[in-house]
């Protein structure tokens, strides 16, 4: 009898050992609190890293909340005392730095021998609500693009009528007698001219970039897609770099026109985000279109700062970004990747910190 207790008592340590490890290795924080001191007995790891204390143990588990949440959780902590369990879906821990971490928790009451203690396992939902807040933020710049095709339609009838007037009064003025007054007055129509057509030409593309498509494939110029890109992140470059473009002769490739205009304009845009605005003629944005063995090869170039190595593997994942908030939804990489491989091609990128970034795009050339 005396050894079966002995390996009963062994048995039930080895057990508690396990459910130690098991929870110290958690990737939850993970709290056993007094039910009625509401005193933290024990937390893991997890916590211990949240929390940023090494030893969390006997301090109040009220302290660890915001004061603005502490009534919340002495309210969850009586609900879990009586009914043995419970959950909540969003409250706020602090952190090391005094920042505010977001977590579910999730509790119940542990009898142990004679005593008892409330478990909480807290989720860090921080990933969760960054995602949420990006999806919001996609949803408007969908409405967004919405109400931007339909103005653009309204738009162009009436640089229609600028347009032909101002053609009609450069014929008018062409027939007047030469002298400086009416040099001054062609110089001013060709102006107000050349400004119209390039509203025209802007709204032109920015139509086709929000046209609704299908997914059939067409044979399309690269060197187009590429222009009509550079046309639409004009104004995001030309105070950040001066834009170099070298388009070879590529034969026609394979996909959709506006979704590779699409790719190239988030690529552009990138490119002189990464650049800071003020010196145009020191920095470069640097496009070459070229012909590889079977693929249609296209390098946008920039003299930026070049990505992190911590950032690199993550930055196709969508809404990763390491633009400040607002500026970016971290969703462009993914979508232009997951465009080139619908049809075929794909993008890599070469980078360098100080020395700028190059994203390589492949297209499968059109059969001749």
């Amino acid at each position: 009898m005396r050894n079966d207790l002995r390996a009963t008592v062994s048995g039930l340590r080895e057990s508690e050992e396990r459910y130690r490890r098991s929870i110290d290795s958690a990737n939850d924080a993970i709290f056993a609190v007094d039910p009625v001191t509401l005193e933290i007995l024990h937390a893991n790891r997890k916590a211990a890293e949240v929390t940023g204390t090494a030893d969390v143990a006997g301090h109040p588990f009220l302290d660890l909340h915001p004061t603005d949440h502490r009534a919340r959780a002495r309210e969850f902590l009586a609900r879990v005392a009586a009914a043995g369990e419970g959950t909540l879906s969003d409250i706020d821990l602090c952190c090391h730095g005094g920042t505010r971490l977001p977590v579910s928790i999730s509790a119940s009451m542990i009898v142990h021998g004679a005593g008892r203690f409330v478990q909480l396992i807290c989720r860090d939902l921080s990933e969760r609500k960054r995602m949420e807040r990006e999806l919001v933020q996609a949803e408007k710049l969908s409405t967004v693009g919405v109400l931007a095709a339909g103005i653009l339609h309204e738009l162009n009838t009436p640089l229609a009528y600028v347009q032909a007037n101002l053609e009609s009064m450069g014929r008018v003025v062409r027939a007047l007698p030469k002298g400086p007054a009416t040099s001054a007055l062609r110089t001013g129509l060709s102006d107000a001219l050349e400004g119209a057509r390039s509203a025209s030409t802007i709204v032109r593309d920015l139509r086709i970039f929000a046209r609704s498509r299908d997914e059939a494939t067409e044979t399309f110029d690269v060197n187009d897609a590429v222009r009509m890109a550079l046309r639409m992140a004009q104004h995001e470059l030309k105070y950040r770099a001066t834009v170099m473009a070298e388009l070879g002769e590529v034969p026609h490739v394979l996909g959709q026109a506006t979704d590779l205009s699409q790719v190239f304009l988030n690529l552009l845009v990138n490119a002189a985000h990464a650049i800071p605005a003020g010196n145009v003629r020191q920095n470069r944005v640097h496009v070459v279109t070229e012909v590889v063995g079977d693929r249609a090869v296209a390098r946008i170039s920039d003299t930026g700062g070049g990505i992190p190595s911590e950032a690199l593997p993550r930055i196709f994942e969508p809404f990763f970004t390491t633009k400040p908030e607002g500026v970016g939804t971290g969703l462009g990489l993914a979508i232009s990747r997951d465009i080139l491989r619908r049809i075929g091609g794909d993008i890599r990128v070469e980078t360098k910190i100080g020395a700028g970034t190059t994203f390589i795009v492949e297209l499968p050339l059109a059969a001749s």
